[in-house]
Order: structure tokens, then sequence, then C-alpha cells
């Protein structure tokens, strides 16, 4: 059925196949596996259980059948003990060097800043590979 009327036109208008069935069977989000994108976004956050600050990314996929697919991730600050907050400042320091706002030093021993860069909100466009994992096969829960 076509024009005005037709189905399509109820539902949008969007006639495009590509990677629909890969969505729906990822369950309508992004099935795991690695796919390029780019840093869309980055806030501040705060938990709303217990007041933990994070970092909140916000990647778009650029590229294959998720394309335009957004993914958010919370980086958290500190965690509920000690080890935990080492792990995350870890875990925040990993996400900072691999976007450009820290380099390493040429003996890879110490992070560095980047001029005139002060956070994520700096790096916004930067291209990247990001790992979609299962909640259960994660492995940097707090």
């Amino acid at each position: 059925m076509s024009g005005s009327n037709g189905f399509l036109d109820q539902i949008g208008g969007d006639a495009n196949a590509e990677g629909v069935d890969e969505r729906m069977a990822a369950g309508g989000g992004l099935a795991p596996g690695f796919y390029a994108a780019r840093l869309d976004g980055a806030a501040d956050g705060e938990s709303k259980s217990n007041s933990t600050p994070y970092y909140e990314l916000t990647f778009i996929v650029t590229d294959g059948p998720f394309k335009n697919a957004t993914f958010t991730e919370k980086v958290y600050k500190q965690g509920a003990t000690a080890a935990a907050t080492a792990k995350c400042r870890d875990r925040v320091k990993m996400f900072a060097h691999r976007l450009g706002v820290l380099t390493k030093s040429a003996d890879g021993k110490t992070y560095l800043p980047v001029k005139d860069v002060t956070g994520f909100g700096d790096v916004l466009d930067t291209a990247c590979v990001i790992e979609i994992k299962l909640e259960a096969d994660r492995d940097d829960k707090n």
C-alpha cells in the first residue's frame, strides 16, 4: 500500500528495513559487541539512592545496523569502600585517557593533562569504539 494513507505513513513513514531484525533481537537496544561511535554528551550526575557522583557519557553509534543508536554509560567517581573508590577512579582515568582528556607520559607511568582540555565536555565528537556487554558479563559494578 502506498500513498499518504499507507501503513508506513501511519507509523511515521520510515521504510528503512536496515537493522530492524538486529535491534529487535537485542531487545530494542544495542546487542553485545563492539561499535564505532562518537562521544555525543557528557554531564555530571548523582545517584538517587546514595548521592554517589558520576560522569554520564552518551555515545552515538556511527556505523552498521545500529547506526544512530545511543548508549549512555555512568562512570562513577567514587564507591562505597576505599577499594571500590580506587576501582572507580581507575575507570574514570581509563575513559579520560581513551577519549583524549588525559595523555600518558613518555614512559607510560603517569597521566598528564591535555592542553586546553578540562573534562569530557571538551572532547565531544571524539571518535571511539565502544563495547556493549550483557549486564551479567560486566565486571565494573560498584
